[in-house]
């Protein structure tokens, strides 16, 4: 490349296109087909029954996000959409990291589901109890807000009910 090529910038590499289409449906049909097959069959009749849903739900955010994203970035959209503006293909790099996070979780989980399965549910509900306690500490005395938290405790407090573990061992739990 010239000096001159620099200035005018000019890229040194030929225009590359990659005709979406041709992967797009196939992709989203494979990661359907495993989000059906992980809520069907994934543990079935044992104690780990929600490892299986936790998989499924992780593999059908990961679809969502990556429909958001072809949603954002389809062509059709990008030109003939006047409110469409390039910088969504750069703040929507997160989402990409999402996707990353969903798949990684459900590998994580799947390289000893007996172990990771439980730890991964645990986690999340500690996760969910510290920032509600968070929330209550800020914005206790709100009407709107106190009724969002009880609310919320109720919902965790049932699905604690329903889990196999007690707070203890959730509070316990590693992030």
């Amino acid at each position: 490349m010239k000096a001159d090529d620099k200035c005018m910038n000019v890229s040194p590499y030929p225009e590359f296109r990659i005709d979406a289409a041709l992967f797009q449906e196939p992709l989203r049909s494979l990661a359907e087909v495993i989000a059906q097959k992980l809520q069907r069959e994934a543990f079935k009749g044992q104690v780990l029954q929600f490892v299986g849903f936790d998989m499924f739900v992780q593999v059908r955010l990961a679809m969502r996000t990556y429909d958001l994203l072809c949603f954002i970035n389809a062509d059709e959209r990008r030109e003939t959409d006047f409110r469409w503006d390039p910088t969504y293909t750069f703040v929507s790099a997160p989402l990409v990291r999402c996707v990353i996070d969903c798949l990684y979780n459900v590998t994580m989980i799947l390289q000893d589901p007996a172990l990771n399965g439980p730890k991964f549910r645990k986690s999340g509900i500690k996760k969910e109890m510290k920032a509600l306690n968070r929330d209550a500490a800020k914005c206790s005395g709100q009407a709107d807000w106190d009724a969002f938290i009880t609310e919320k405790r109720s919902q965790l407090d049932a699905a604690i009910q329903k889990s196999p573990f007690t707070l203890d061992e959730i509070m316990s739990e590693k992030s």
